[in-house]
């Protein structure tokens, strides 16, 4: 779920207006007001996404860690969709303001065109049924369709004049919006604060792509758990890409990124990136960590969720017990997996379980509790995988009596649906056989 604290923010900033809104209920057509309502509602939640879509540092304080603001992104996305769209449904109608103008209906066709163009947008986001590299250059409209939507506030008639709280206070995150909006269209924006680097070697690891950087000037500082955006600028340049940090920065400023190939880009890059290719890194983002206060502890990865975990297996110094669960389709799908082993052959402490899911091996806390032998009140847990599984374990977990507050886990989908795009996919399957069948049909009677 996303973060309390932005969560928190979020609905402050929404039930604010209704100071203002509610005394309006008396004086107009009440039906016209909550529309009126509904509309300040998507302004505010589109500038809280167009503001977090700057991924500044300073927003962590706020929101939580980066990959909880994508979250609370997408979901602040929907929430101004979904109040654009009540907003358009209920027509709001205010008589006696004044008489329509130019102004007022080009305003009223701004609103128009901003709705539609929200809503294809977003859908395309969620249902995920257009290539990654696609979906990032379009999602860069939704900053222009936002601030149509903000002209469309300033010219249609409304019960408010421009000077009045109501209309400063929506028009404040109208403009923080289209400020950021602006912010991120500056030229590599995101690395104004990068650095450097250069592929020092690259090697195989588990059907994933290990590339080691090292600085061409200024180092990167980070720790395990945390990722980083990279942007190679090879032969055939790449997009910037999050991917956590499989070894966080040495002394040296030397980094390592496991790639696991996912899609057209991390595809590309397997097989374009060549040793003493550039990259540029932006700073480290993430507060995905070990629990100093505990002394027992379970990590679960999935899959290339094990990331971060060898990052950290890689700074463990043997300060606390901790067990290691893999879990991969096939074993050689294991990601530097002789390295974790090296690990625990070095520190008692450390242990690592690999299970393969191919064999019918599935994991689940009863496993974990029956192998480790853990007093479950006195753990801490970490998990990094796709989110269906760590929901799963979460609620075993607390189930089983770990208290809430200690399953940590990293946000591993930093693009997500929410459950429609298998829908989606079924549905238009479904279209395309019987699409199939009835031109089959139709051959055989002709012929």
């Amino acid at each position: 779920m996303p973060p309390r604290k932005g969560l928190a923010i979020s609905l402050l900033a929404f039930l604010f207006p209704l100071y203002w809104i509610v005394p309006l209920f008396g004086q107009y057509d009440p039906v016209s007001v909550t529309s009126l309502y509904l509309g300040c509602v998507s302004l505010i939640a589109m500038g809280l996404v167009q503001l977090m879509a700057t991924r500044l540092p300073v927003l962590e304080e706020l929101f939580g860690s980066l990959d909880r603001q994508y979250l609370l992104h997408k979901w602040l996305g929907i929430c101004a969709v979904l109040a654009f769209l009540l907003h358009d449904m209920l027509e709001p109608e205010f008589a006696g303001l004044g008489p329509e103008t130019g102004l007022s209906d080009f305003g009223a066709e701004l609103g128009e065109i901003a709705y539609y163009g929200l809503c294809g947008l977003v859908l395309a986001s969620l249902l995920m049924l257009i290539p990654y590299h696609i979906w990032r250059w379009s999602h860069k409209f939704t900053g222009l369709l936002f601030a149509l939507s903000a002209l469309h506030f300033v010219l249609v008639l409304k019960p408010v004049d421009l000077s009045d709280p109501l209309s400063l206070y929506v028009l404040f995150f109208c403009v923080v919006g289209i400020l950021s909006y602006l912010y991120t269209l500056l030229p590599w924006h995101l690395f104004r604060q990068g650095f450097d680097y250069r592929i020092s070697s690259l090697e195989r690891a588990g059907g994933a792509l290990s590339v080691w950087l090292e600085p061409l000037g200024n180092k990167l500082s980070g720790r395990p758990g945390q990722f980083a955006f990279v942007r190679f600028d090879g032969s055939v340049p790449t997009g910037p890409h999050p991917f956590s940090f499989s070894s966080a920065p040495d002394e040296g400023g030397r980094i390592r990124f496991t790639i696991r190939n996912l899609g057209d880009d991390t595809a590309l890059m397997h097989r374009v990136l060549k040793e003493g290719d550039r990259a540029r890194i932006s700073p480290a983002f993430g507060r995905f960590q070990t629990d100093r206060k505990s002394c027992r502890e379970i990590w679960i990865a999935a899959g290339v969720g094990v990331t971060p975990f060898l990052a950290m297996a890689r700074a463990y110094r043997g300060e606390k017990k901790v067990d290691l669960f893999h879990t991969v389709r096939d074993g050689k799908d294991a990601i530097h997996f002789d390295e974790l082993k090296a690990v625990a052959a070095r520190y008692p402490d450390f242990s690592v379980h690999l299970v393969e899911s191919r064999g019918g091996e599935r994991l689940s806390v009863s496993q974990i509790i029956r192998e480790t032998h853990v007093n479950i009140r006195q753990l801490s847990v970490l998990f990094c995988g796709p989110s269906a599984m760590r929901r799963e374990f979460q609620r075993d977990f607390v189930k089983s009596g770990l208290p809430g507050r200690r399953f940590r886990y990293d946000h591993f989908e930093l693009r997500s649906d929410i459950g429609l795009s298998k829908t989606v996919r079924w549905l238009l399957s479904g279209c395309a056989r019987v699409v199939r069948n009835l031109s089959g049909a139709r051959g055989r009677s002709t012929g």
